[in-house]
Order: structure tokens, then sequence, then C-alpha cells
């Protein structure tokens, strides 16, 4: 009774949100990249594989335009790639 809650049982990852990715947000826009971006700052902490991430936004894992947004992504150091595995920059 009035003590605090089993954070550990209870605990479900919230959207980042803070300036950094308001800015990169807000650069990237409605764009592919954006939309990446948006799936990833979405679920932080969660290893995308590149097929899941065009398929959550709509795109061919072989067209060469997702290619150059996941390439854009990695030059403004958003996200990072763990083997096969893309996830939001921890350190946004």
């Amino acid at each position: 009774m009035g003590g605090a809650p089993d954070t550990a049982a209870s605990y479900s990852p919230t959207p980042i949100s803070n300036r950094g990715v308001d800015l990169w947000l807000r650069k990237f826009g409605n764009s592919g990249a954006g939309k990446i971006l948006q799936l990833l700052v979405e679920h932080p902490g969660r290893k995308f594989t590149r097929q899941q991430i065009a398929l959550a936004v709509g795109y061919s894992v072989n067209a060469g335009h997702f290619r150059n947004c996941l390439s854009q992504l990695r030059t403004a150091r958003v996200m990072v790639e763990q083997g096969n595995e893309i996830m939001v920059n921890p350190d946004l």
C-alpha cells in the first residue's frame, strides 16, 4: 500500500525525447530517413534488422533509396549498426 511500484515488473521503455533527437527529427522530416529515425526513436534499445525496418516504413530492403536513408542516419550518427542489427544511437 502506497509503496513504490515494482519497477522491474512494470518497466517499459518510453520513446526518447530530448532536444538532440527533436533536432534530427525536424531535420529529416517526413523523408525516408525521418521515417526510419522515428521508428527507432519510438523503440529505444530495440534492435531491428534491415528487413524489419524496410517493412515498417514501406520500402524494399534492396532499394537504393532505402540504403541511402540508412547511410544518412549513419553519417549523422543517430543510428548504430551492430552486426546485422540497427538501433537508435543510445548516446543521443
